[in-house]
């Protein structure tokens, strides 16, 4: 869902491909993604609304295309990202809508090509100096790389082709409170449909429902921070009537969020977690869950980020579900106007609950960022993965060195 910069209203935003994660407000999905540089894309004035085009194309090395514990498949890929933003503005409010295409060329794996395609729509309206109204819809035509998802391991490759899916997503939020009220009230609802399109004697069992809603309150505590008290309750509904997977999630959090405070900005936030399955054959669970998100930037031009998160994340067709926990730790610094880089390193654990599998992953990975022009930007990005598993064949390493270029006008 789109976001409000302390739930105030904010003007239309470029959205670089498909690879900006919010890891404050996501599950932590600690695998490396490229980062957002520096890129000031030139609009085309088109009457009631601006044309915003812009193109990434990646080159790159994969040492282990499958994810397989020996036996490893390399590969050169190529990855094209064009995508095209139409913005419209009117006031404080602003309406987008975003098309883009993720196609990439696997050389030594043909039949790992991929063209993945993401259409989403925002609205975010400032009713007035109180009222705030987001909206976003989307739809994606996704892949789930072989190795990953229901076929990994000695499995990885029993597939020809990689799985493929369409998501449809809806999201609205109303917020109540001005930006310099003691208090706000924010709402929120919206619905998942994950769909699979192909392999459908396997897959036709993970396919769902998400539907949520949620609610949190703001109190200002200090001129720059706020106490955070929520619940959000999730309905997960699983298309398969013999499913014993639907289930609800609850969760009962309090934190604090804070931004530009001397040299740290940030979101915590703690509680309860409760997973409560329909089926009474299948045992609730209740657990601590926490997502976490902190920039410190002690010297000018360095920030560090800490982001940490534990969630429960629907299986991949091992156990009921998976407990999962993870933390990354990266660096940022600006050298110059034009040169900066990162360094960072996580830990992604899962356990596997109804089932004896827990897996370790790490991650640590390097980019470096030069913006050559306004319209263009390079980077080098090279990460490493090392998963631990206690179950044979599930264990792997993995290294993938990419050159990057985004284009615009």
């Amino acid at each position: 869902m789109t976001t409000r910069t302390g739930c105030i209203g904010h003007k239309a935003k470029l959205i670089l491909g498909k690879k900006s994660v919010q890891l404050a407000t996501l599950p932590l999905a600690i695998a490396m993604a490229l980062p957002v540089n520096a890129l000031e894309p030139a609009a085309v004035d088109m009457g009631p609304f601006r044309l915003v085009p812009t193109l990434g194309i990646s080159n790159g090395y994969d040492s282990n295309l499958f994810l397989t514990d020996g036996n490893e498949k390399e590969s050169w890929v190529t990855i094209i990202n064009p995508q095209v933003q139409f913005i419209a503005e009117n006031g404080n409010d602003s309406y987008s809508i975003t098309y883009g295409v993720n196609h990439g060329i696997v050389q030594d794996s043909r039949d790992d090509d991929y063209t993945d395609h993401s259409l989403r729509g925002d609205i975010n309206l400032e009713l007035n100096s109180r009222n705030y109204l987001d909206i976003s819809a989307a739809f994606t035509k996704n892949h789930e790389p072989r190795g990953t998802g229901a076929n990994q391991g000695n499995d990885a490759t029993s597939n020809p082709v990689p799985a493929e899916y369409d998501e449809r997503t809806f999201d609205v939020a109303y917020t109540y409170g001005g930006k310099e009220a003691d208090g706000r009230l924010k709402v929120a609802a919206g619905f998942l449909d994950k769909e699979y399109t192909n392999f459908l004697d396997q897959n036709a069992a993970r396919d769902r429902k998400n539907n949520y809603v949620a609610g949190t309150f703001y109190y200002r505590v200090a001129p720059k921070t706020q106490a955070i008290f929520e619940i959000k309750r999730k309905k997960i509904d699983y298309d398969l009537t013999t499913s014993p997977l639907d289930s609800s999630e609850t969760f009962y959090l309090v934190g604090a969020t804070w931004e530009a405070t001397a040299q740290t900005s940030g979101t915590v936030k703690i509680g309860l977690a409760e997973k409560d399955f329909d089926s009474t054959n299948l045992q609730d669970d209740d657990s601590v869950s926490w997502e976490v998100s902190v920039d410190w930037s002690p010297i000018e031009r360095t920030v560090f980020t800490l982001a940490t998160s534990k969630l429960p994340e629907e299986t991949d067709g091992t156990g009921t579900y998976i407990d999962r926990t993870g933390v990354n730790l990266s660096w940022s610094h600006q050298w110059s106007e034009r040169f900066k880089t990162r360094l960072s390193a996580g830990r992604r654990d899962g356990e596997y609950i109804g089932n004896a599998r827990e897996d370790e992953e790490d991650t640590w990975g390097i980019s470096l960022m030069y913006n050559m022009r306004r319209w263009l930007d390079l980077s080098l990005n090279y990460d490493y993965s090392d998963r631990s598993s206690n179950i044979s064949g599930l264990d792997y390493d993995k290294n993938t060195i990419y050159l990057r270029a985004d284009v615009s006008l």
